[in-house]
């Protein structure tokens, strides 16, 4: 596991064993990231690491999070600490989640309010209490935005690397940012007398993928069918980066003969 800030430098975290996948944790030095603007900046990289012959294996990445603590003074003036955790969507799918702790969590203490108000001196009072009494311009409620779509992907997937049946994403990279809806092609190479399903994998939220035929995750194509178009949606707030959607080919009725190809969606805006 590597990172960087500038792209070019590509510093090591530490390595990942075979039994510690799923619980793996790194720290990245503070002096490396101690803003905001820096942080925005940090780039993730996982690579396989030959361990037989000189083989690297191919690993599939459910997800990854960073996740960093920082302070920050609320409305009235007063410390409080929170943590955020930014997911990084991957084949499976995943939410970002924002967690701001209560001062009482870190044992700092609150004053009641009768002890606020022994505090104040009686003349601000008076005026405090005026000014509540003005009436407030009225302001016209936002309506709340519909939810963004999200799509998660939690079956088990076994890979068949003597498969003869093969999916290919052409173009590979697919640019949406600004642009909805967006379609694309996938090719498939298959035997007509077999039969077959094709799956689209976890999607980032606000960016729906679906087969074009049955507007559907999951499509079964005809025995002389050799391209499956997929419909693409980027909805208003959907999440920014470059993601990596997996698409499961596999043969009907056998779960061990799956293979993947992947589509890159790319949405900057």
């Amino acid at each position: 596991v590597l990172y960087t800030l500038d792209g070019v430098e590509w510093k090591s975290l530490g390595f990942v064993e075979k039994d510690e996948f799923g619980s793996k944790h790194f720290e990245i030095p503070i002096e490396e990231a101690s803003e905001w603007e820096e942080i925005s900046k940090i780039q993730i990289g996982i690579q396989s690491v030959p361990v037989i012959d000189d083989i690297a294996p191919i690993i599939y990445i459910d997800s990854v999070w960073i996740e960093t603590e920082y302070e920050y003074t609320n409305q009235d003036g007063e410390s409080q600490l929170a943590n955020v955790a930014s997911g990084i969507t991957d084949i499976f799918g995943g939410e970002n989640n924002e967690v701001i702790p209560k001062e009482d969590d870190y044992g700092i203490e609150e004053d009641t309010e009768e002890e606020l108000l022994e505090d104040e001196p009686e003349e601000i009072l008076e005026e405090e209490l005026l000014e509540e009494e003005i009436p407030q311009e009225y302001v016209e409620p936002v309506p709340p935005s519909l939810p963004l779509s999200a799509r998660s992907f939690s079956k088990e997937i076994v890979l068949d690397p003597r498969a003869t049946h093969r999916c290919v994403a052409s173009p590979f990279n697919i640019d949406i940012s600004g642009r909805s809806p967006f379609s694309t092609d996938i090719s498939l190479k298959k035997t007509p007398e077999e039969e077959y399903e094709i799956e689209i994998g976890g999607l980032p939220s606000g960016i729906d993928v679906t087969f074009s035929k049955n507007d559907d995750y999951l499509y079964q194509p005809g025995s002389n069918e050799d391209t499956v178009s997929l419909s693409i949606e980027n909805e208003k707030g959907s999440r920014t980066g470059n993601f990596t959607i997996p698409i499961v080919f596999t043969e009907k009725e056998k779960k061990d003969s799956s293979v993947i190809c992947q589509i890159n969606i790319i949405n900057y805006e």
